[in-house]
């Protein structure tokens, strides 16, 4: 326990901390205004936008239980993702929002593994989305970003992307059973062969790869139409440039909830495209106040099932990073 708080105040730190430093020199006032000005019409429409996104995120995750246990029912596949979205992005806990879904599933799924296995799947199923969706604004990106090392960095991660994605799925047969023997690969290899049996359901694969790109796409518009609500320049081309970097970046289990890291990639990126710091930290602080907003009905579902009583009676043995939206 101690370590996990360790880990927690490390985080919160190097959210303040990069926070601290991007504020240096900006006109912080300016930026609450802009906020607290917003366009209600526009902010209500993001808002709505990201409940849509937390049905498919729901549905994808229930699609990936299907295929590999005996699949989770759909209101409890909404009310955990709910719970998960509260947890990460309204009351950032030393546990990360996957556990407690991991945790929330084990109750009814098969097998524990399964339940593991179908968060790790959705995730993964997530940072895939962000590789295709990156893929698809490559000509924006090349287009609207300066010549320097973030327009090959994004396109190195682009090719890293569907190399890992090659190697989990060639581990996933015959060829990795070979190395099962060895108990870190095992896990590895057990996860690998269920995202192989995903990728050869006919009837699922080409829905996940749908709902996956559609809910980055959802993200690309929520922060186009914030950018319309505090009256910044920017546009739906440079959103689909900034968004998934800016989701791949803030996913990594450094901060809390991608605070801190989500502001430095829209300074930077929309920086270099002409749109004020200010602006840019005022978007970004906007669409994590949107995320909170959204996540706050996760508090009573969580509740509502039976959450908090069960667990201090089991414990929660399971644990995950505490990352942001995927």
């Amino acid at each position: 326990m101690l370590r996990k708080i360790v880990i927690f105040a490390a985080k919160l730190g190097i959210s303040g901390g990069l926070l601290f430093v991007l504020s240096r020199g900006i006109d912080i006032a300016e930026i609450g205004r802009r906020i607290s000005h917003a366009d209600p019409l526009w902010v209500g429409l993001a808002l709505l936008m990201l409940v849509v996104q937390l049905g498919l995120l729901a549905a994808r995750w229930r699609l990936i239980t299907q295929v590999i246990d005996n699949g989770l029912a759909r209101a409890d596949a909404v009310k955990f993702t709910m719970v998960g979205l509260f947890f990460n992005q309204t009351l950032p806990s030393i546990v990360g929002g996957d556990a407690f879904r991991m945790w929330l599933a084990s109750r009814t799924a098969a097998t524990r593994t399964g339940a593991i296995h179908g968060v790790l799947l959705d995730r993964f199923a997530g940072l895939f989305g962000l590789v295709l969706l990156s893929l698809i604004s490559l000509p924006a990106l090349f287009r609207l970003l300066p010549e320097g090392p973030a327009k090959w960095t994004i396109l190195a991660m682009v090719c890293i992307g569907f190399a890992g994605t090659a190697i989990l799925l060639i581990l996933g047969g015959n060829a990795g059973m070979r190395f099962r023997k060895w108990m870190p690969l095992r896990l590895i290899i057990d996860l690998s062969r269920d995202l192989r049996r995903i990728s050869l359901a006919r009837r699922s694969v080409l829905p996940l790869l749908a709902m996956s790109t559609t809910i980055h796409l959802l993200t690309v518009a929520v922060i186009a139409i914030l950018g319309k609500a505090i009256g910044t320049a920017i546009t739906w081309e440079q959103a689909l440039v900034v968004v998934p970097p800016m989701l791949l970046i803030s996913s990594a289990p450094v901060t809390i909830a991608g605070w801190g890291v989500r502001e430095g990639v829209m300074v930077f990126a929309l920086g270099a495209m002409g749109l004020a710091a200010s602006e840019a930290i005022g978007l970004s602080v906007l669409y994590g106040l949107s995320l909170v907003a959204v996540g706050l009905p996760g508090g009573p579902a969580w509740l509502l099932c039976g959450g908090s009583k069960k667990l201090r009676a089991d414990g929660l043995k399971l644990s995950t990073q505490d990352g942001s939206e995927p």
